[in-house]
């Protein structure tokens, strides 16, 4: 049931229908908003994994020498943000 819960494959509505006809939960009594927050959970966790990712690159990018413009498009991190992780990443060693 979790696989359906937190699937990111999947529409809200896709998991409600699913959820109703494979496990007989009904969406009409409070089950629905139940979802719809654990649907949100599941995507702000996948968010935060992507910002992590991106993060991770940039510094990996900057420990490799290469100049902001170059990091910007790979990243697709503003300017403010990439100084931000130059000022935490340490220099000199690798990661």
């Amino acid at each position: 049931m979790l696989n359906i819960l937190f699937s990111s494959r999947k529409s809200k509505e896709e998991i409600k229908r699913e959820l109703e006809e494979d496990y007989g939960i009904t969406m009409d009594d409070g089950y629905g908003r139940e979802i719809d927050t654990m649907c949100n959970l599941s995507y702000m966790f996948e968010e935060r994994g992507l910002e992590r990712g991106i993060t991770e690159v940039a510094g990996n990018l900057i420990l490799m020498g290469k100049d902001n413009a170059f990091i910007r498009k790979a990243t697709a991190l503003s300017e403010e943000a990439i100084e931000r992780l130059r000022e935490q990443v340490p220099t000199g060693q690798k990661r």
